[in-house]
């Protein structure tokens, strides 16, 4: 991924590109700018190729929104995310940033550890983003292959393209006999054959398939988002590459020519393919403890969710209502319903959760925004500690 680092403090610059290099980024892949006129500047020359923004709330040039606002209106139409940094004293304000193009704000004085959970779920979001588009695109390809080809998978490919997919694609050797993937496993990523053989084996018992080196496999399970109806073992000592989604995705972007030679690949394996299943639900779960309600929520905002978060706190339960990323219901199980729940409900400091990837039901009881509406409920969260912490010292004193 490229970053671009915008910050008037030297010393923020290297804390970040320290961060964003121990997450496995190259250095040559993070861009600086001391400033909103120069990050602008800096966003032109690349051609606005960069992934995601880490902007300092306090820099030249951020007056009024004015680098947001000449991002949305210069920038992509699907946008950059930016990660906002602020200060504490800053929340309610900074929180208009994010309607006007920000997608997260990161509270100075931070710990690495908080630095790195906003921007991996940042990364997840692009992720997720750029996975689901490359299977809409799959799916596409696969409802219209017509074109056939003779030639292994990897030798179709222009030198220059077959160069990317090799250096998108993951490499790793298999013993003879070693399994690859089973019939009934979700196969998220390409595989084509380097080196050696792999037997696919149909579940149901029927005639195996030896694929040689350059062929792919698995692609139709791939291309469809089904399971594989296959078991492919390396048959010899064996090499394989494998693709996966997002990759592919940014594969296509830069080599659009792609496109006909997975139509190729397709119409080839079969002339017939079945309807992909629909889509399994995205569950994930944990602990308030370990990870707090605002991450959660920003987590599932940046990745544009929608479902329910189910939380429970000793036996009282609470759910929260998403719809593309955006927070629509909030209850407190037989008690409030509305943004009194949602305020409630973080406070929950050590509650269970799980979320379970679903379409809402019922009408929505929660109109405003999820940014201002996540800053107030953290803003209500600090007073009702500091109110706390206020009677605990009080009680001290009278003992």
């Amino acid at each position: 991924m490229k970053i671009l680092v915008a910050d008037d403090s030297r010393t923020m610059r290297r804390v970040f590109r320290t961060i964003l290099e121990s997450m496995g980024h190259a250095p040559p892949d993070i861009f600086e700018a001391t400033d909103a006129i120069e990050a602008l500047s800096v966003l032109k020359i690349r051609k606005y190729d960069v992934d995601y923004i880490i902007a300092d709330f306090d820099m030249a040039g951020m007056e009024n929104h004015n680098f947001l606002n000449r991002l949305k209106h210069d920038g992509p139409k699907k946008g950059i995310p930016v990660l906002m940094c602020i200060n504490a004293s800053q929340r309610m304000v900074a929180a208009e940033s994010i309607r006007h193009g920000a997608t997260m704000l990161l509270e100075r004085p931070f710990r690495d550890g908080d630095a790195r959970q906003k921007l991996q779920a940042i990364e997840a979001g692009l992720k997720a983003k750029k996975a689901e588009e490359a299977s809409q695109f799959l799916k596409a390809i696969v409802s219209t292959a017509e074109a056939e080809a003779d030639l292994p998978f990897l030798m179709q490919l222009p030198s220059h393209v077959m160069k990317e997919f090799l250096q998108l694609s993951g490499r790793t050797t298999y013993e003879a006999g070693e399994a690859i993937f089973r019939a009934g496993d979700p196969v998220d990523s390409l595989y084509v054959v380097t080196l050696g053989d792999v037997e696919v084996t149909p579940k149901d018992g029927g005639r195996s398939e030896m694929i040689r080196e350059g062929e792919a496999f698995g692609e139709l399970a791939f291309m469809s988002g089904e399971r594989s109806s296959a078991t492919a073992r390396a048959h010899s000592l064996s090499q394989v590459v494998a693709l996966p989604r997002h990759r592919l995705a940014e594969l296509i972007s830069h080599q659009p020519r792609m496109s006909q030679h997975l139509s190729a690949l397709v119409a080839r394996r079969s002339k017939v393919v079945p309807k992909a299943s629909p889509a399994a639900n995205t569950e994930f779960s944990g602990n308030l403890n370990s990870m707090s309600f605002a991450d959660v929520i920003q987590l599932l905002q940046v990745g544009r969710k929608t479902g329910i978060i189910h939380l429970d706190l000793a036996g009282k339960k609470g759910e929260i209502g998403l719809e593309g990323g955006e927070v629509r219901q909030a209850a407190v199980v037989g008690g409030t319903t509305g943004e009194d729940a949602f305020y409630q409900l973080a406070a929950w400091k050590s509650a269970s959760f799980g979320f379970v990837s679903k379409p809402l039901t019922g009408e929505p009881n929660i109109t405003s925004p999820t940014m201002p509406l996540l800053m107030e409920a953290m803003r209500r969260v600090d007073e009702l500690s500091r109110s706390s912490d206020s009677a605990e010292k009080s009680m001290n004193e009278l003992f």
